[in-house]
């Protein structure tokens, strides 16, 4: 009967280009409590031809093989639609079919979709599985094809969070083409006074007192987007030696994410590296130097330095340093990775201070930044460590190019007085990241 439409007395108009597809209204109201109330509700519709445009013709076509057959197929390209579709038919039987398979298969491509639909019909539950699949790939996650699609009220969802570990002004640029995209749909002009309407108070939630000085300068205070006198206050807040709290309503915080490595004074030096997280190392594993005592290489003078670039989008956890190997000594050291070349204090990226006892004789011990760090690709950034403790080993014949996990890494002498390291010797062996 609904292939044949056999005495149908109901006709939809599906998707933009209003394909007519006709049923019954006595099985779909016997299966829906939605289409009981649209056909024989207080307000049932008298028109015998629905418009249904936010649904493709494909989809609609499913449920009614459901309603009629107890039939339906759920695969991955289709189930973000389908699980819109049945939300808004009351079919829990589809909507549970579908949640099960996104949860299974949620992808970069996908989550801002399911995130979307969660979001329109209350899914809380759904709506958490898709922030913590965010926070786990935020870059790839932000800049994926579907996040312009997400509404305000996801968007701000995301971007208010402490869980987004990506560097402020990748997040400022991705919300700015969003509020690219919000303008065209509501038709409004391509400028700062319209993208700043459409951001609303998503715009709130972007950290503009943690970006770099000169960043900040170049790309955000000849705009806009700001008043004059949150740029004023920003811009003295970013400058200043004495930084409190600034006096705008920016968070002047770095976001730390869900999983932070304790800068506490007892680092696990030694453990094992997890799955996602690999080792560069610029020296061979075996290539340390340790000639005579008076060979080792002297610490406590000045900053060992390196910079360095990686081709791709990555993520620093820590860098790896060399030790003496002897037990029952120790090394206060202090740690930071920088922006290469920023004036300001704001080139410091992150920063650790931590003493390591050495209970073991390994010649390398690895320090863990309190938070990971996002590379940008083809950007420079410096590795400074200061060491106070016994001499320590330190390595020779360094490349300057090294692949580790598909992730090109270039190497290069830091500029300005360092303790001596630079891309052929030294110290700071190797950098732990993950992509």
């Amino acid at each position: 009967m609904l292939t044949n439409e056999i005495n149908c007395d109901i006709t939809f108009l599906v998707g933009r280009e209003r394909q007519r597809m006709s049923a019954h209204k006595y099985v779909l109201a016997s299966r829906s409590s939605v289409f009981f109330a649209m056909f024989y509700g207080p307000v049932a519709e008298t028109n015998n031809e629905i418009e249904i445009p936010d649904l493709e013709p494909k989809i609609f076509a499913s449920l009614l093989r459901f309603l009629y057959y107890e039939d339906f197929t759920v695969q991955t390209n289709n189930a973000p639609d389908l699980l819109y579709a049945a939300n808004k038919y009351g079919l829990m039987k589809i909507v549970k079919k579908c949640k099960k398979i996104l949860e299974e298969t949620m992808s970069v491509s996908n989550v801002c979709n399911i995130m979307e639909s969660a979001h329109t019909f209350n899914d809380a539950e759904l709506l958490r599985k898709c922030r913590e699949f965010f926070y786990r790939e935020p870059v790839k996650c932000i800049h994926s094809e579907s996040f312009l699609d997400l509404c305000a009220e996801c968007v701000d969802n995301v971007i208010s969070s402490d869980e987004l570990t990506v560097e402020e002004y990748l997040i400022f640029e991705r919300v700015l083409e969003w509020a690219d995209a919000e303008c065209v749909r509501k038709d409004k002009d391509l400028n700062d006074s319209s993208r700043r309407q459409v951001l609303g108070k998503i715009l709130n939630h972007i950290r503009f007192p943690v970006m770099d000085s000169k960043y900040f300068a170049e790309k955000v205070a000849g705009r806009e987007i700001l008043s004059k006198s949150e740029r004023l206050a920003i811009f003295t807040f970013i400058c200043s030696g004495h930084k409190s709290q600034t006096d705008s309503n920016f968070k002047s915080s770095k976001r730390r994410g869900r999983y932070v490595r304790s800068s506490s004074t007892k680092q696990n030096t030694h453990i094992s590296q997890s799955n996602r997280q690999r080792v560069a190392m610029r020296f061979a594993r075996e290539g340390h130097v340790s000639l005579r005592n008076e060979n080792l290489w002297y610490v406590g003078q000045k900053a060992d330095k390196i910079d360095f670039s990686s081709s791709k989008t990555i993520y620093i956890h820590g860098v790896v340093v060399y030790g003496c190997g002897i037990e029952g000594t120790e090394y206060n050291v202090n740690a930071s990775i920088l922006r290469t070349g920023l004036p300001f204090l704001s080139n410091e990226l992150s920063h650790v201070s931590t003493t390591i006892p050495v209970t073991v004789p390994y010649k390398t011990f690895n320090i863990f930044f309190p938070e990971p760090v996002h590379i940008a690709p083809n950007i420079k950034y410096t590795i400074a460590v200061t060491m106070q403790g016994p001499r320590s080993y330190w390595g020779e014949g360094g490349e300057e190019s090294v692949t580790s996990d598909g992730v090109q890494f270039d190497f290069y002498k830091s500029s300005g007085e360092t303790n001596g390291t630079d891309v052929d010797h030294g110290q700071i062996p190797g950098l732990i990241f993950i992509k």
